[in-house]
């Protein structure tokens, strides 16, 4: 049985939002929904069939922000790509 994904967003930066999004569409891609909390996240999932989840992470997130979002994915088996305006893994300071 193979599940069938689709794509997502996850951004608590606001003013970062539609940026972030834009560079998702240039590399190829529409994502179906943009979240901004887990919570979110969670009332959509129980709706519909799972995402991938791109998680944009920006200087106002915190870790335990990503750390929330990694573990309800982690127990849900979503894939979640984690990545910085520059396409980059975030490295804690």
């Amino acid at each position: 049985m193979v599940n069938e994904y689709r794509l997502a967003v996850f951004n608590k930066d606001a003013a970062e939002k539609n940026d972030f999004t834009s560079l998702v569409v240039q590399a190829g891609y529409q994502p179906e929904r943009i979240f901004s909390s887990v919570y979110e996240l969670e009332k959509a999932y129980r709706k519909t069939s799972p995402f991938v989840i791109i998680y944009h992470f920006t200087p106002n997130c915190s870790w335990e922000e990503l750390s929330e979002l990694l573990s309800f994915c982690e127990h849900r088996s979503l894939p979640v790509i984690v990545a910085d305006s520059s396409g980059k893994y975030p490295e804690p300071q």
